[in-house]
């Protein structure tokens, strides 16, 4: 017969084990992924790994663009580096397997994703296991909130975290990039790892997911919904939200710099606070003999020279009657342009939205190189935090010897702004 003590204690031992999570893929060192260590912080004791518990505790001091349901989207790493240094993508259609196999592509030493690059040091794995217990401290059991009809990615999963370390290299600037990747209850996690440490994410991201019906999306993140109602009743808001459309309700309401992906259906727009404080860039400009020049007004027909090429989106193109001999769209969606009464030729067209800036101006030397301009005037090029990209463009030698960006918002001014070596009119 047992020692009523002994008993006792082998009842609450077994009770404990019951209320643990349980994970099917877990190893017998306690790992959820193989390779990476979950035992606690005190298990991982390298240089990265204590430099990943610094940031998992400091995270609502720092710049975070953070994503309710971010899939595998590595839009907002390769486009916001100069807005912020931490990007938190949250979903429970993962487990940590499929994690790893996924995340196996971006920390491989010989792949380069759109300017991110995988961080080594001294052959340190760069995945992160973040306590099992602190992540339950920030999040519950994972939920869908019935955005999505996938049967075979069922919620309530146990919440796991994993901290990546990247490196985003623009030009010969780097900079560290931290993904932070939750599977957990979205919601939870905001309103425990923000609003309760009275903090909030410099840029709140709300790209619609694939497979989500858009009018319940936007009941999602509308002020009456579940992540909605959580960020829009904050004392303390983000200052920046990217959506492909703002919501009644949000405080976020400044139009501060259009995000242009390769298929417009994808473009999001990033809205500001009113009294946000602006954002300041330093570039480095290099001498040499190539212009950038930054005009404040929006382009216009009449501010081409003979010598100019244009590079318009559809919807600055439809503005004006332009010169079309020196026009380039950059979309191919023209079917209804290209049948117009009266055209004499076919609109040229080069797919330059939603490349770096490095191929995007590759692509302009090319086209230029062959029909003999030498200035070229736009609004946009690359991705957004691509300006130091211009200051080695500047220094380099090409057909192309002057591009001027037409600046509308301030998102578009801080881009470029700081490389450009002589400003327009309007500035």
């Amino acid at each position: 017969m047992r020692h009523p003590q002994t008993r006792s204690r082998n009842q609450r031992a077994d009770r404990q084990y019951r209320e643990q999570p349980r994970h099917p893929d877990r190893n017998r060192r306690g790992s959820l992924i193989p390779g990476v260590r979950s035992g606690g912080w005190r298990d991982q004791t390298t240089l990265l790994a204590q430099e990943a518990q610094r940031l998992w505790q400091d995270l609502p001091m720092l710049r975070v663009v953070f994503s309710p349901i971010g899939e595998w989207d590595m839009a907002p790493l390769q486009r916001l580096s100069h807005l912020a240094d931490v990007y938190i993508l949250c979903d429970w259609r993962f487990d940590p397997d499929m994690f790893d196999h996924m995340v196996g592509g971006l920390v491989a030493e010989d792949r380069t994703h759109n300017g991110l690059e995988p961080y080594s040091r001294d052959g340190e794995r760069p995945v992160i296991a973040v306590p099992t217990e602190q992540v339950q401290a920030i999040s519950g059991r994972s939920e869908d909130f019935g955005l999505f009809n996938e049967p075979a990615w069922l919620p309530g999963k146990q919440p796991w975290c994993r901290i990546v370390r990247l490196t985003r290299r623009i030009g010969g600037l780097q900079r560290p990039v931290w993904l932070v990747y939750i599977v957990g209850n979205c919601v939870e996690i905001y309103q425990r790892l923000f609003l309760e440490r009275g903090s909030v994410p410099a840029v709140l991201w709300l790209q619609c997911p694939l497979g989500v019906d858009p009018v319940r999306w936007a009941k999602f993140v509308s002020p009456g919904g579940e992540v909605g109602r959580v960020f829009c009743k904050a004392r303390r808001q983000p200052s920046y939200v990217a959506a492909r459309r703002p919501q009644p309700g949000w405080q976020q309401r400044v139009l501060y710099q259009r995000l242009l992906a390769w298929n417009p259906a994808w473009d999001l727009t990033l809205y500001a606070l009113p009294d946000a404080p602006p954002e300041r860039s330093v570039g480095v400009r290099r001498s040499g003999g190539r212009k950038v020049i930054v005009d404040r007004t929006p382009i216009h027909p009449a501010k081409l020279g003979k010598d100019e090429l244009v590079i318009l989106t559809l919807e600055e193109y439809r503005r004006h009657r332009w010169p079309e001999d020196q026009v380039v769209l950059n979309t191919h969606r023209l079917a209804g342009e290209q049948a117009g009464r009266g055209r004499k030729r076919r609109l040229e067209t080069s797919l330059l939205r939603g490349k770096p800036m490095n191929k995007a101006l590759q692509m302009l030397e090319a086209y230029c190189g062959e029909r003999g301009y030498r200035r070229v005037a736009l609004t946009r090029c690359g991705y957004e935090d691509e300006g130091p990209v211009l200051g080695e463009w500047q220094a380099g030698a090409g057909r192309v010897e002057q591009i001027t960006f037409h600046c509308e918002t301030d998102g578009d001014l801080l881009s470029v702004g700081p490389w450009a070596l002589e400003s327009g009119a309007g500035s």
